[in-house]
């Protein structure tokens, strides 16, 4: 499916290590771009591989590949 739809076989975390941290997000297709802001309401954000842009010092960005069962029964397609 991920061939078909071009979507990504990771997903990035982003989490703030203490206090707040921004984070640049941005969706696949070119146009618009969000400003997350990580601490105390939101700990952290899962991403599609691609839809980060850049964080300030304080953020942890992990990258992992998506499981199998979530990419085919996920609802979002796979990666």
């Amino acid at each position: 499916r991920s061939l078909l739809t071009n979507e990504s076989f990771f997903l990035q975390t982003l989490r703030c290590r203490g206090g707040l941290g921004e984070v640049l997000v941005a969706p696949q297709e070119l146009g618009d771009i969000a400003t997350v802001t990580l601490g105390q309401a939101l700990q952290g954000i899962m991403v599609t591989e691609g839809a980060f842009l850049c964080a300030e010092e304080g953020v942890d960005i992990q990258t992992r590949m998506q499981g199998a069962t979530q990419g085919l029964f996920g609802g979002s397609g796979f990666f």
